[in-house]
């Protein structure tokens, strides 16, 4: 017999044969498991820093931590690097517009002391501010500065007017909603000058808060 055919007819014979799946049998190296905890923090963190920027600038404390934890998950390849990316990003967003908002209302928190003033003074004269105004639209001298200058055009940049803010309070006023003011500011006593205005100590506007 010629040795060809012998090797067609009996091809396990030959050692040097392996079968066609040789290489699926070899075992596979583990993939290693990701950990995206820091990823999914920095994720959840970064969406709660949108939301609290509006509530008492909360976001200055959860968008310094979702950075941080981004970052180290992305430096570490721990896995989820879009979540990571998205949580930096959106804290990023959150501290740029809490900015953006500061600076727009510099002018109220430069005179919040002569806003607060004004603001407890207003409460006290209630009772003739606001029929005055339902009447003809005047207003009392130490509020005629919110019509121009720089409150003005802080007022501008929100699209509003100090007649859009009168009119708010003077719904609250029709609806009863200063009389527990005016109760808390009277019952302070002896806390106006003599000219009726307000002392700078403000335990009235603390209190009717």
């Amino acid at each position: 017999m010629n040795p060809q055919d012998y090797s067609n007819q009996y091809p396990n014979q030959y050692p040097n044969q392996y079968p066609n799946n040789w290489q699926s049998m070899q075992p596979q190296q583990p993939v290693p498991e990701e950990r995206k905890g820091f990823a999914i923090a920095s994720l959840v963190l970064g969406i709660c820093s949108i939301v609290l920027m509006c509530c008492c600038c909360l976001n200055v404390i959860t968008a310094p931590i979702s950075i941080i934890l981004g970052i180290i998950s992305l430096a570490t390849h721990r896995g989820g690097k879009g979540l990571s990316i998205a949580g930096i990003i959106l804290s990023v967003v959150s501290i740029l517009l809490l900015f953006i908002v500061f600076q727009s209302t510099s002018v109220f928190w430069k005179n919040s002391d002569q806003i607060m003033q004004d603001y407890t003074q207003l409460i006290q004269d209630a009772d003739t501010v606001f029929p005055a105004y339902e009447k003809d639209g005047t207003v009392p001298d130490y509020l005629q500065k919110y019509y121009e200058g720089e409150y003005k055009e802080t007022l501008d940049k929100f699209g509003i007017t100090f007649d859009d803010v009168m009119d708010y309070l003077d719904q609250m006023y029709q609806q009863g909603e200063f009389d527990d003011l005016q109760s808390a500011l009277g019952s302070t006593g002896g806390n106006k000058t003599s000219s009726g205005a307000p002392k700078s100590s403000f335990t009235g506007v603390e209190l009717a808060y």
